[in-house]
């Protein structure tokens, strides 16, 4: 995403040229979908001569994306007129599904249009099509205005409303971490579950950018009985942890203590990928771990002893090294010689003061 929105000029200058040289529906469509998300990187005068001739596509894939630029770039007032046809389009009916599409999705790169845009979007929220519906929703959550009716809708149980509206979310280049905290709470609480495996995958892609939302999902997945839904947030806590370090002690408390050794062993191993600036505060969850039965948890929780042993736990972290090179375990005894290595005074001092 940051790579995107760093060079996203040139790359969106790049799909241009590739446009206007590809004759192959499937790929025009694509390189029109890549071009619409890096809109904000390109002026009207590069993409209208490039999409003109592909108003009239045989292809309606083709078609729908080219309209949604047209929408972006053209003259408001009459793209505005020329999609509010397109929205009331029924025949033919695989025609008529594509270009109601192509209008809900125009009309969310339309600049102005006001309550007038708004009340087409919100009567494509009951549009028949699944795609139609799903467009509407993408439009009103990029226009910021329709976001409370979505929410809404979601709250009363459609499902397909709140699968379209994490759809856009975890695709956004940049995501506002409000609207995504919104959407993302709003879905988890869909009866029957129905959207919780969505928002956690969701959530995991965006927890890396947003401190927020890393929050939100390891405070979210606590409450839940199946122990793969805290695996999955392992690494939003290990991100929590390493922005508050002992300010979130209670968060370490909580999932180095989880009934299931495989949530503790992928919290152990998300930490050490993303160790905190002071780990003291862990050393204190992280040593009874390794008198685990498990030996993969001893050995998770061995490799993190060191980093974490401040000063007045050195002694307590070589007694237990010792215990740890007579395992009878191998990855156990692997993990406690690289953790020896490490045990020096020198890079204790480096990695942990007091």
């Amino acid at each position: 995403q940051g790579v995107l929105m760093k060079h996203g000029k040139d790359l969106a200058g790049h799909l241009l040229k590739l446009l206007k040289k590809e004759q192959v529906a499937k790929r025009q469509a694509e390189l029109l979908r890549f071009v619409t998300a890096l809109a904000e990187h390109v002026k009207a005068e590069a993409v209208l001569p490039a999409v003109q001739s592909l108003l009239e596509s045989k292809n309606l894939a083709v078609r729908a994306e080219a309209i949604g630029l047209q929408a972006r770039f053209g003259k408001a007032e009459k793209v505005f007129e020329s999609l509010s046809e397109l929205a009331r389009t029924y025949r033919p009916r695989k025609m008529g599904i594509a270009m109601r599409r192509a209008a809900a999705l125009g009309l969310g790169q339309l600049r102005g249009g006001g309550k007038d845009k708004q009340k087409i979007l919100k009567r494509l929220l009951n549009d028949p099509s699944r795609e139609v519906r799903s467009a509407a929703v993408a439009s009103l959550m990029r226009t910021g205005a329709g976001l409370r009716e979505i929410v809404n809708r979601m709250n009363r149980g459609f499902v397909d409303i709140g699968r379209a509206a994490l759809d856009v979310v975890c695709r956004d280049l940049s995501p506002s971490r409000r609207v995504a905290t919104v959407i993302l709470s709003s879905a988890w609480k869909v009866r029957g579950g129905r959207l919780r495996q969505q928002a956690l995958g969701c959530a995991q892609s965006l927890a890396a950018a947003s401190f927020r939302l890393s929050m939100w999902l390891s405070d979210q997945a606590t409450v839940l009985k199946d122990p793969s839904m805290r695996r999955a947030a392992a690494p939003a806590v290990a991100l929590a942890l390493e922005k508050r370090g002992a300010g979130l002690n209670r968060l370490a408390r909580f999932y180095l203590r989880d009934r299931d050794n495989s949530v503790r062993r992928a919290v152990l191993e998300a930490v050490a990928k993303r160790l905190p600036k002071r780990p003291a505060f862990l050393f204190r969850h992280v040593e009874p771990l390794t008198r685990s039965n498990d030996p993969l948890l001893r050995a998770a929780a061995t490799a993190l002893l060191v980093p974490t042993a401040a000063k007045k736990n050195v002694q307590e972290a070589q007694k237990a090294l010792v215990r740890l090179l007579a395992d009878d375990e191998a990855p156990v005894r692997r993990a406690a010689v690289k953790a020896c290595a490490k045990l020096s005074k020198a890079s204790l001092g480096a990695q942990q003061k007091g």
